[in-house]
């Protein structure tokens, strides 16, 4: 490809992920204002300005993925025969998605690495939380584990 002048020049193909307000010189807003024109024009090195094209851009307003299969109001309880797992059993699948499509990011299998049996704890709280390339601040959902059935040795 060339300039109008016969230069070469390279084309860039720019993603905005965001745009502070001392860039913008406001604040933008995805809920105000879902697109924005951008006023474009380039010059060579010689210092030539080529014509001003405007571009406009369509806000994504990227929502944080989710757990599926987990309740953020308020807690997620779980609840176990200790009878019924033995030690590196999974309790637990998390399943996410996000509506963009975006990879979404987590660990989904929560695991035991004890015999529940005899396991003097009979309460857990976990935090879990998914998120994506965008996420700056995910909100962890809470899970509460419950186990029921153990039997804990006394001496005496």
């Amino acid at each position: 490809m060339t300039s109008a002048d016969r230069g070469p020049f390279a084309v860039t193909v720019w993603v905005i992920y965001s745009v502070s307000e001392a860039v913008a010189g406001r604040s933008l807003s995805y809920d105000t204002n879902p697109s924005y024109n951008l006023h474009i024009q380039c010059s060579d090195a010689a210092g030539v300005k080529g014509a001003e094209k405007i571009f406009t851009v369509h806000i994504n307003d990227n929502k944080a993925p989710t757990i599926d299969n987990l309740s953020r109001s308020p807690i997620t309880k779980l609840s176990l025969v200790a009878k019924d797992f033995s030690a590196t059993d999974t309790v637990f699948t998390a399943t996410g998605s996000d509506v963009e499509n975006d990879n979404v990011i987590y660990d989904g299998d929560i695991v035991t690495n004890a015999d529940l049996h005899s396991y003097p704890n009979n309460s857990f709280q976990l935090s879990v939380v998914a998120t994506d390339k965008y996420s700056k601040n995910p909100t962890p959902y809470t899970v509460i584990v419950e186990i029921t059935g153990q039997y804990i040795e006394t001496t005496g």
